[in-house]
């Protein structure tokens, strides 16, 4: 099966599963929506590669690892986990919280640093951390292959998953000291190959806490593109 076939395979499944779940979102319309990412470096694991259990105390330092370092694919670059709660209902937020929330967004620049911190930091943990599992939704990557080097969807097998949600949402990397994490079992499908390759994926501090967007224009277009063409 080709890459673009697998593709199609792919936005079908994720179709098919929106209307199952009766979501109906158009891409040139304003809705309110929840969004995180997790962007991780990857590469094609060696053969020899085997994922190695280790703890630092409360650290957790596990990983794979390798005695030829070398890997079997020319297949590397970012991936970009994309997590998205379309028709998001935050109706339990208060009105006055909210009034605020839509002030500050518009007034960007002329927000004083600190009082805005302070207040989304608050907004954040009361109203949107300890609510919310964002569904993992698609992936995006710029990579290199045999040195050249691409930009398009990527396809993760199997779907993200969260051990500590147990369920395909989000988790902040964390190892327990700091915002790095190893992913273990993933592969991703290779463009030119045709098929899924094992990969280590490591993220360092590159991730988004929930952002809430109410009644704006998705950031996520080209996804919902390709679902509507499904």
């Amino acid at each position: 099966m080709s890459y673009q076939d697998e593709l199609k395979k792919f936005f079908k499944q994720r179709a098919e599963s929106f209307k199952q779940g009766q979501i109906t979102i158009d891409k040139d319309k304003k809705i309110g929506y929840l969004y995180q990412y997790i962007k991780c470096f990857f590469n094609s694991l060696p053969k020899d590669a085997k994922w190695v259990e280790k703890w630092n105390g409360d650290i957790n330092e596990s990983g794979y690892e390798s005695k030829s370092k070398k890997s079997k694919y020319n297949f590397s670059g970012i991936i970009t986990l994309h997590f998205v709660q379309f028709n998001y209902d935050y109706s339990y937020i208060p009105e006055e919280e909210i009034k605020k929330f839509i002030e500050y967004s518009y007034q960007g620049d002329d927000i004083d640093d600190e009082v805005y911190y302070d207040w989304h930091t608050n907004f954040t943990n009361n109203y949107l951390r300890s609510r919310v599992n964002t569904p993992y939704q698609f992936a995006t990557g710029t990579f290199k292959i045999d040195d050249m080097d691409f930009s398009d969807f990527l396809i993760l097998n199997p779907d993200f998953f969260s051990e500590d949600e147990e369920d395909n949402v989000y988790q902040e990397p964390f190892d327990g000291y700091r915002a790095n994490a190893n992913y273990k079992g993933y592969k991703i499908f290779h463009p030119t190959l045709n098929k899924y390759v094992p990969v280590e994926m490591h993220c360092e501090a590159d991730w988004c806490d929930e952002e809430l967007y109410i009644k704006s224009e998705l950031s996520v277009k080209d996804y919902i593109s390709r679902l509507t063409q499904a």
